[in-house]
């Protein structure tokens, strides 16, 4: 499916039976379910604005380990484009994926908001940052206990005002990890892989060990455990 309009889901939109859609530049209002629910089964998001202030996007867990799991593909046409999902719930128990243009994830479960109450931001799956892609959050709380985050050779994973508990691993070539504003991640970090590299600009806080290699920081860093960074 091809869409270059406003699209209202009061109800559910579902990806089955390992089929792909794809919805290319559009508004979307969602207020009922986007789920993609099968093995092999892709929802491409092309440079959309999704807004999810009542809504729910979810991936479903791989039911057979010989298939590619339920997938959410965020995407943009360029290098200044993207996909963009505000607000709500996000429940990944599969892949969620930015595979290229500036993709944002913002406002989810951040609890500011009376209408906020019982959103949820959960990965425990896999969210991977691929290629060229960016992926932002900004102002989430993520909870990624049992979840993996992969920011693969030229990607970029940016977080500003995010708190995230469980793990976070960049262990690809990787441009890696951006802290542009106060992120709070409750488990370790580690950014050892080849190239692999953060900037921390303002304000990172972590709960567990943490080891960052071709670093530079320019604002704060405070670890409960063991710091190393750039080997030392």
């Amino acid at each position: 499916m091809h869409l270059n309009r406003v699209i209202t889901n009061a109800g559910a939109i579902e990806v089955l039976g390992g089929s792909t859609l794809t919805i290319d530049p559009s508004t979307i209002d969602n207020d009922g379910t986007i789920a993609v629910v099968d093995d092999n089964s892709i929802l491409v998001l092309d440079t959309d604005e999704v807004t999810n202030t009542n809504g729910t996007i979810r991936v479903d867990a791989v039911d057979n380990l010989a298939n590619t799991a339920p997938t959410l593909n965020l995407q943009g046409n360029s290098a200044i484009t993207g996909t963009t999902i505000d607000d709500g719930t996000i429940i990944n128990h599969g892949i969620l994926e930015a595979t290229s243009g500036i993709n944002i994830i913002k406002n989810v479960a951040t609890g500011s908001n009376p209408s906020d109450a019982g959103e949820q931001f959960i990965n425990d799956g896999t969210i991977a940052v691929k290629f060229t892609a960016t992926l932002t959050l900004d102002t989430d709380v993520l909870d990624n206990a049992g979840g993996t985050i992969n920011v693969h050779s030229n990607a970029t994973l940016n977080l500003n005002a995010v708190t995230m508990a469980g793990t976070l691993f960049l262990n690809d070539p990787s441009l890696g990890l951006q802290v542009a504003n106060n992120a709070i991640i409750g488990g370790q970090l580690q950014s050892t892989g080849i190239g692999s590299g953060a900037t921390i600009q303002n304000n990172l806080t972590v709960g567990g060990n943490t080891t960052l290699a071709n670093t530079s920081v320019t604002g704060t860093v405070i670890v409960t455990g063991t710091l190393n960074v750039n080997g030392n």
